[in-house]
């Protein structure tokens, strides 16, 4: 049980990670920086270490998980 666990959370943090290496944008409008030493993978892996549990697994929903249309 804690395997499968540690393979979903290390899946949740990889996907996190490539999306936000390949939408610099992105990653800084969500509030990622970018010191002029680091690469832009140094700013991604401090960011994401940076998350709780509980906002990266929100965050991972909001970007990669159909959400319900909502009503106006």
């Amino acid at each position: 049980h804690v395997h499968k666990d540690f393979l979903k959370a290390s899946r949740l943090l990889s996907e996190l990670f490539l999306y936000y290496q390949n939408n610099e944008d992105i990653f800084l409008s969500h509030g990622g920086r970018r010191l002029e030493e680091d690469s832009l993978e140094i700013s991604i892996a401090d960011f994401i270490a940076g998350m709780t549990d509980r906002f990266a697994l929100a965050l991972y929903n909001r970007l990669f998980l159909p959400q319900p249309w909502k009503s106006q």
